[in-house]
């Protein structure tokens, strides 16, 4: 015979509670969160050194890109790039391909 083990009225109440309870965005698709990606990430997404992505966003620069993704500044000493922007640029890239 299986052993059960007796639930307690405060648990009972609260699954239900937290199964039956909808908070006014429930209903609703939640957007994406959108993820930042740090120049480590960066190098080996894109394929890129750390200088070459840097030269691309010199304006002085023989190897500047002016559709290269712009960095986000996070800090004082901290950047970042939507992957979203980086995820685009490297459509693009490949969509000049001959």
């Amino acid at each position: 015979m299986p052993v059960t083990i007796k639930e307690s009225a405060t648990t009972r109440n609260a699954r239900h509670l937290q199964a039956n309870h909808k908070t006014p965005g429930d209903s609703e698709i939640k957007p994406k969160p959108k993820k930042m990606l740090r120049i480590k990430e960066l190098t080996v997404r894109v394929g890129l050194s750390r200088s070459a992505i840097y030269s691309k966003l010199d304006p002085g620069s023989a190897a500047f890109d002016p559709t290269f993704p712009k960095q986000i500044k996070l800090g004082s000493r901290a950047v970042a790039w939507m992957e979203e922007e980086v995820d685009a640029w490297l459509c693009q890239q490949a969509g000049q391909r001959h």
